[in-house]
């Protein structure tokens, strides 16, 4: 079903609108909790162009562009493209243009980025000088900031969340994602050839169709490893249909390996493309793996990670400490609570601390805290890498290896039994 404006949460609403400034979009929720699930694309249905005139007549849609590299192309429909796919069918190839995004459905990646103290170490620790040499990584993201100057004392009257400031003026919803990241992957495997690319600059958002067009064309000059910070739910509670021809060329060869965030829904329901992970018994290399986060203290699940058994492996995924802008000011969008927003407050719950109300602004001085899967990603990617290099293995290879040995905790709020990798410098000495 489609939810209305009044039965969405303010957060929704907000992010909703900033997604609204690139493309019309409808919210999803499944019938029996009300709760959004996925955005996709108002109007619009993909289609496997090979099936185009029989989908044309059969569910009355109106072709609006050509195939892309998938083999799906743009149907425009008046009805809700949820319920078009569910007349074609499962195996019908039709699918609702799922809008695939770097954020949660209810607000940016786990909390919003924060100062650092001058002087205050980078999280992780940086890893062996050689760790990651020979291996391609490519990262589909928002691209990389430039890093140059530094910030000024914060101007008066910035009260306006969305005021012009110039280049180096407001910093954006999602901007400087892709960054920092990259800071992240230069931490765990320093020699690594790492590329990241824009495909997510507007909004923090791809749509399913460009994404899986993204992905065919990586594999045309395939890397080791993909990490990819961003997914959705389905509303048609299977794989995303437009990646399924990269999913299958994904597992048809045996370098590329895919490694993807398990999403920030603090839910067990499934998050596409990482949840192509299925349930990993370490019996074959796999092709994706599924990077749930850690807490802080590295002792429980973060509290706004999904969860499940599809979710691979868990790492830090708290208050990580890396490459921010060095000019703008950033304004709170989010008002700090007493209470955790998923399911366990704890000692540092992002969701509490550090305290911000909406409207508060601050300057950035080439560092940020940041906490997300996907941040989480990039570590088990960087682990991946610096694994290759010293046992000369392929990426899947490499991941089964280090999976295979990688400890199991208890978590200490639920009890589950969790897979976690851990960087240098985890669990931090002090935790706030």
């Amino acid at each position: 079903m489609e939810l209305s404006d009044d039965q969405l949460s303010a957060r929704f609403r907000e992010q909703k609108a900033e997604i609204e400034k690139v493309i019309d979009v409808a919210v999803y929720a499944a019938s029996d909790d009300q709760q959004p699930t996925c955005l996709y694309e108002r109007g619009i249905v993909l289609a496997r162009d090979d099936g185009a005139e029989e989908t044309v007549r059969d569910l009355g849609v109106r072709r609006v562009g050509a195939s892309n590299r998938t083999g799906y192309a743009r149907f425009a429909t008046d009805d809700q493209p949820w319920r078009v796919a569910r007349r074609a069918g499962p195996g019908g190839g039709v699918t609702p243009n799922h809008v695939v995004s770097i954020t949660r459905v209810n607000n940016c990646p786990a909390d919003e980025p924060m100062p650092v103290p001058a002087g205050q170490d980078l999280l992780p620790g940086v890893g062996d000088i050689d760790a990651g040499r020979g291996v391609q990584i490519r990262v589909l993201d928002t691209g990389l900031i430039e890093l140059a100057g530094s910030s000024p004392a914060a101007p008066s009257g910035l009260d306006d969340p969305d005021q012009d400031l110039g280049p180096y003026g407001r910093i954006g919803f999602y901007a400087g994602h892709g960054s920092f990241i990259r800071g992240i992957l230069a931490r765990v495997a320093p020699a690594a050839s790492v590329r990241v690319t824009a495909e997510l600059s507007l909004a923090g958002i791809v749509t399913e169709h460009d994404l899986g067009d993204a992905l065919e064309r990586v594999m045309d000059d395939p890397p080791d490893i993909i990490s990819l910070s961003a997914g959705t739910a389905s509303s048609l509670d299977g794989p995303l249909e437009g990646l399924k021809t990269f999913m299958a060329r994904l597992r048809a060869q045996e370098r590329t390996l895919l490694v993807a965030a398990a999403g920030n829904n603090g839910r067990p329901d499934a998050f596409y493309p990482a949840a192509e992970a299925g349930s990993y018994a370490g019996d074959t290399p796999p092709r994706v793996v599924a990077v749930g986060a850690l807490r802080q203290d590295a002792l429980a699940k973060a509290c706004f990670t999904n969860y499940g058994d599809w979710v691979t492996v868990y790492a830090p995924g708290e208050r990580f400490v890396n490459t921010f802008y060095r000019e703008g000011y950033y304004h709170y969008r989010h008002t700090s609570t007493a209470e955790c927003r998923y399911r366990n407050l704890y000692p540092g719950c992002s969701c509490v601390l550090p305290m911000r109300r909406f409207g508060d602004v601050v300057a950035f001085d080439g560092r940020a805290a940041w906490s997300g899967t996907s941040f989480s990603t990039p570590i088990v990617a960087g682990l991946i890498a610096e694994h290759m290099t010293r046992t000369s293995m392929s990426a899947p290879e490499a991941a089964r290896d280090l999976l295979r040995t990688a400890p199991v905790i208890k978590d200490e709020t639920d009890g589950e039994e969790i897979r976690v990798l851990l960087p240098l410098g985890y669990p931090p000495r002090a935790v706030d």
